[in-house]
């Protein structure tokens, strides 16, 4: 299940309540071999501007095919907020032991 900007929001306002609002918030990565991920960033995918098309014969197969893949990209991820990852910075514990709000 994902989560909503709303449930995040919720869940923050009252860790920010409870005197944790300067407390480092990270990812908790992969359940098997957990490690935590410092995070980068908040962001939305914005859909590129349209460059100026050249008159290529050989190139406008990949050409089209590459809009083709970014307009996807783009129609997947327009009404999502994503959470950036800026590195690992160590290795967590299991996903089992996280009181979860």
């Amino acid at each position: 299940m994902s989560m909503t900007v709303s449930e995040m929001h919720d869940i923050f306002e009252q860790l920010i309540e409870d005197g944790k609002g300067d407390t480092e918030v990270m990812i908790l990565h992969q359940p098997s071999w957990p490690f935590y991920l410092s995070i980068k960033g908040v962001g939305m995918k914005v859909e590129d501007e349209e460059e100026e098309e050249e008159d290529d014969e050989d190139d406008n197969e990949f050409e089209e095919a590459k809009r083709c893949k970014k307009q996807k990209c783009y129609q997947e991820f327009e009404r999502k907020i994503l959470i950036v990852e800026n590195g690992q910075e160590g290795y967590g514990c299991s996903f089992d032991d996280v009181e979860y709000f």
